[in-house]
């Protein structure tokens, strides 16, 4: 397998579903969201997302043609499952969870319209609303509605707002609800160049969707003690996300005040495995390229092995800050040995006494290091951002532009009458969909082919046909940036 073609592999860009801040930040009655449902939750966005990309060249076109009219939404049962990170074999289970979302109902922009202690201070309170208005299985094929105004939250239209969250690890890596939910919270703090977080208790169970009972107008919380929510909720959730080996930060977590009123969410860079990396490689092998020109490699190996009371230390174990401090010794070592009369007595007094003065000097190096670290690890990152992005566009593009070649081709397979005919018959069908629709209209294109293939000639997308331009807008994109693939 070819480089381009694993990279494609793990940047699958079908994964990617891009949310609002409101979306993000959501609560259910009851705290009533589950693992399942909110799999489902993100499936639906990506299910309208995709639909949408390969019908109109905007989001904003949709708003013209379908104003306040409903938005259905058909895929076949196995995508859906598919966009849920669920095995291909479960049907059983998806359609439990889609029977369960149309009762799913939900809050939005918890973060900005709630205070602390989870009553409204802010924006227009529309209560919980239906998250679908119908989601039914029939004969393998999904078939679901959505209501205007949730359509537009889940159509973001403000790149300022825009958080791309990756399907695989929200859907895919944990089967509880907590850990996907501070996971999505942590990247929007992250996107907005915060490092640091605080949520009250109350805050925190809202947007985290803890169970709840009303009682006397007062919300009663499963987990009432602390104790237990920072053990269930709290320390699960942040034990979850540290323990993933690919996410390049993990969460650590303060509490304030007695009992603990504020919870402090703190976002630290995850420092590497230097081991595995090829700058820790290149270090080890140039330290030891040092210590052989001045025979110094025997009595350094059974320095650090003594020291750390193992035989495999050196060879094995040894650190980056070990490896400098060996540098470090080995640069006085050339300026100081040639005067000594026993050179290798030196270089052992070196090993042994020079720790504290090293310090100042490791401060420096680490500093550097993190430099270059942040630099590589941001540069990776927006580049595969990019890249998932722009090949989600190419790939939406290539199917609009299929069905634009196609729609024409089937207008000039037409006599003028005929064309006259069908273009009117499709104006009268416009017009139903949104009254104030002309064919200057934004989306009147778009309307058309909708109309065309979904509604008259359906026999017309020859698949083999799509699959080429799409593959041929594959092969461009991935030649196109061949030299730009991050390094790993």
């Amino acid at each position: 397998m070819s480089t381009n073609e694993q990279y494609q592999n793990q940047e699958t860009p079908e994964n990617i579903v891009l949310k609002s801040d409101r979306v993000v930040s959501f609560a259910t009655p009851g705290g009533s969201i589950t693992s399942s449902l909110y799999k489902c939750m993100n499936a639906v966005i990506l299910a309208l997302q995709n639909d949408v990309r390969q019908r109109f060249d905007s989001f904003d076109e949709v708003d013209v043609v379908y104003n306040d009219r409903v938005y259905d939404i058909q895929l076949p049962v196995a995508k859906f499952i598919e966009y849920m990170e669920w095995k291909s074999n479960n049907h059983n289970g998806a359609k439990r969870a889609i029977n369960l979302l149309k009762d799913l109902r939900i809050e939005w922009d918890v973060l900005e319209t709630q205070d602390g202690n989870g009553n409204k201070i802010s924006g227009p309170s529309l209560g919980f609303q239906n998250y679908v208005s119908r989601a039914e299985v029939n004969d393998g094929i999904l078939s679901i509605r959505l209501d205007p105004d949730i359509r537009r939250t889940l159509l973001n239209t403000s790149e300022t707002t825009s958080l791309g969250v990756d399907l695989r690890i929200a859907n895919g890596a944990w089967s509880d609800k907590y850990t996907p939910i501070l996971y999505e919270h942590c990247l929007l703090f992250l996107r907005d160049g915060k490092r640091q977080f605080e949520l009250t208790v109350p805050m925190f169970r809202e947007i985290m969707n803890v169970p709840y009972v009303m009682e006397g107008g007062e919300k009663v919380w499963s987990y009432p003690d602390f104790k237990d929510l920072r053990k269930y909720v709290i320390k699960k959730a942040v034990d979850n996300i540290n323990s993933l080996e690919f996410l390049d930060f993990k969460v650590e977590t303060a509490f304030v005040g007695k009992p603990v009123r504020m919870i402090v969410f703190f976002i630290r860079n995850k420092i590497p495995s230097y081991a595995e990396t090829a700058e820790y490689k290149a270090l080890k092998h140039e330290t030891l390229v040092m210590l052989d020109e001045r025979c110094l490699e025997q009595t350094t190996r059974a320095f650090f092995n003594g020291l750390e009371k193992s035989d495999l230390y050196f060879d094995e174990e040894i650190t980056v800050k070990n490896l400098h401090y060996i540098q470090f010794n080995i640069e006085l070592y050339d300026k100081y040995a040639t005067s000594k009369q026993k050179p290798l007595d030196y270089f052992k007094t070196c090993l042994k006494n020079n720790f504290e003065a090293f310090e100042n000097h490791w401060i420096k190096i680490q500093n550097e290091m993190k430099q270059v670290q942040a630099k590589e690890s941001q540069r990776k990152r927006v580049l595969a951002a990019r890249q998932r992005e722009q090949l989600e566009k190419v790939e939406a593009d290539a199917i609009r532009q299929y069905k634009k070649v196609v729609a024409a081709r089937f207008l000039d397979s037409l006599s003028e009458a005929d064309k006259n005919e069908f273009m009117s018959v499709f104006h009268e069908y416009a017009i139903r969909k949104n009254p104030m629709i002309k064919p200057t209209s934004a989306g009147y294109d778009a309307l058309m082919r909708i109309y065309l293939f979904e509604e008259c000639h359906p026999e017309l997308i020859e698949i083999n046909e799509l699959e080429k331009y799409i593959n041929k807008a594959h092969d461009e994109f991935w030649a196109n940036i061949k030299d730009e693939l991050p390094t790993t």
